[in-house]
């Protein structure tokens, strides 16, 4: 198969993919045309859905076949979130499936100071497949209706159709008024399946992800320090929280899950360090809202730490508490310091983070401002978003933006590159290359294959 000027190996997980599509992609309606034209004019996106999507898509789309449902679904997380799992709308929608607070409580997802399961790989996926399947039954087997529902909301498109039905006109999606990131957003979906279907026809180049799993789950019986785990995993931390970007702190949550993803090739090392240090996960980490009764000897009391441990992690500078006041506490423990979160700060401005996320429009704003406040040219931005350079914005549209330019550099590997020679190149060590990119020594490179440089 050819993907641009890339010859590929059957073994690419996009070609398993395109050959389970069930859906017409209407490559003539002049929307899914614009939407081609977006994905072919920013070929940095797509790179992006590399970059991400080689850790997780293979579980995604495996969840999406073993529910009989359409092969498109697997690339949703294309278009919400290029499959970056910390991405954070301005509405608050959250991980690579970007389900929002009141849905993810809906389908079971936990969500608290600890933990997000609207961000964890395994529970997001299947809470957006539940709602995707049960808008494919609310809207009878209409996909197009139920995936402009999972954008919108069923109410939003349901609305849309009794309002047509009553003035006599037809109620497929194409005839519906709906809002316009809702029009746009099926097309989107429709877009980029023709593309994978057919990238040489659309001269794009899907970067390589190979059909083969990256990730196994680990279970542990309680909570466990996020820096340790990567360490007894052999891995670096930032690695570890792409795998588990549920874990919203410096450990796992101490009520659960207790459950870890970790690359495939890492696991046994895990296991076998566990194995040998018993005891690890004898610190355990709380969090809790203090009631009337509360007093520092009664909570060092109740979980087996110290009153001067709560103090000393909480910056006490005094022993009197008060009703509502939330402290971490550090049970089976005399002495303890307060650990050093490297956690993504959950209240942090997605743009400090992200290289891509949403931005709605301000009164008073201008294209020239917005630019400027994320470090982009006014072209840039208007390219991005489909606008002509002097368009006028309105408060409230919403617009994509590049945040802060912490990007990761990407190369993208050519026929007869080598681990050693893309390293030499590019002045870096083959062992950080491979570190950087879960590879071994022995790993073989494909063309088209996108490495983090």
């Amino acid at each position: 198969m050819l993907i641009g000027s890339v010859a590929f190996a059957d073994n690419s997980l996009w070609t398993q993919i395109a050959d389970d599509f069930t859906l017409k992609h209407e490559t003539d309606n002049a929307e899914v045309q614009k939407q081609i034209k977006w994905f072919q004019d920013h070929p940095e996106y797509i790179q992006k859905v590399g970059q991400y999507g080689q850790d997780y898509m293979y579980y995604i789309y495996h969840e999406v076949k073993r529910r009989n449902l359409p092969g498109e679904l697997a690339l949703l997380p294309v278009i919400e979130s290029a499959y970056d799992p910390f991405a954070y709308s301005w509405v608050g929608a959250a991980g690579i499936w970007q389900i929002m607070p009141q849905t993810g409580t809906g389908f079971g997802l936990k969500q608290d100071w600890w933990y997000d399961g609207r961000k964890a790989i395994e529970p997001s996926t299947r809470a957006a497949l539940d709602y995707l399947t049960y808008l494919d039954s609310f809207f009878n087997g209409k996909w197009y209706l139920a995936i402009a529902s999972y954008n919108a909301g069923e109410g939003t498109v349901q609305k849309a159709v009794n309002r047509n039905a009553k003035a006599g006109k037809a109620t497929d999606f194409w005839d519906l008024s709906l809002p316009a990131e809702t029009e746009a957003y099926v097309p989107k979906l429709l877009a980029i399946a023709a593309i994978v279907q057919d990238p040489q026809k659309y001269n794009i180049t899907l970067p390589y992800i190979p059909n083969k799993p990256f990730f196994a789950e680990v279970v542990l019986d309680k909570q466990i320090d996020m820096k340790t785990a990567a360490a007894m995993a052999g891995i670096s931390l930032d690695q570890l929280y792409e795998l588990n970007p549920g874990y919203k702190r410096w450990a796992t949550d101490p009520n659960g899950p207790y459950r870890l993803l970790l690359p495939i090739a890492d696991v046994n090392t895990f296991e076998e360090k566990l194995a040998q240090e018993e005891g690890i996960n004898a610190l355990v980490w709380r969090y809790i809202t203090v009631s009337k009764s509360d007093t520092l000897q009664s909570l060092s009391a109740k979980y087996n730490t110290s009153a001067d441990a709560i103090k000393k992690v909480n910056h006490l500078k005094s022993d009197t508490l008060h009703n509502g006041q939330q402290l971490l506490i550090p049970s089976n423990v005399k002495e303890a310091a307060a650990p050093k979160d490297l956690t993504p700060d959950p209240n942090e401005n997605p743009k400090d983070r992200h290289s891509m996320m949403n931005y709605q429009v301000k009164p008073g704003d201008s294209l020239w401002k917005i630019a400027k406040s994320y470090h982009m040219s006014v072209a840039q931005l208007s390219a991005l978003n489909h606008l002509q350079k002097n368009q006028n914005i309105q408060a409230g549209q919403t617009l994509i933006v590049y945040g802060k330019d912490n990007r990761p550099e990407f190369y993208v590997v050519r026929s007869g590159d080598t681990i050693d020679a893309i390293a030499k190149k590019h002045n870096m060590s083959a062992e950080l290359l491979q570190e950087k990119n879960h590879l071994t020594a022995d790993s073989l490179l494909h063309p088209g294959q996108q490495l983090v440089l």
